[in-house]
């Protein structure tokens, strides 16, 4: 599900950012939301970064099982992803600018 990979990629670089690496080992999803609570999970956030891992637990669950995904759990899950992209890009510092 593209909505979860876009929320787990930028989990994922606000991890590199503050000097942590992810792996791609057994647990590594779950391991990402894992740090999502612990530093993302705060403010108007925490209910995005809570439903990071049932996100992940349907991603799963479409992908190995071919279980459907609802339009309305498309719709909700949607905006959780926005929220956590927007989330960890407000967190980032700000680039520098293009030459």
């Amino acid at each position: 599900m593209a909505l979860y990979d876009a929320a787990r990629k930028a989990i994922t670089a606000h991890m590199q950012a503050n000097g942590y690496r992810a792996t791609n080992r057994l647990g590594a999803h779950q391991a990402a939301g894992l740090y999502a609570e612990a530093t993302l999970g705060a403010g108007t956030a925490v209910s995005d970064v809570r439903a990071f891992d049932r996100m992940r637990r349907v991603r799963n669950r479409s992908e190995y099982d071919q279980q459907p995904i609802t339009e309305r759990l498309l719709s909700t899950d949607r905006q959780h992803a926005q929220q956590i992209v927007a989330t960890v890009e407000a967190a980032l510092p700000p680039r520098p600018p293009a030459r």
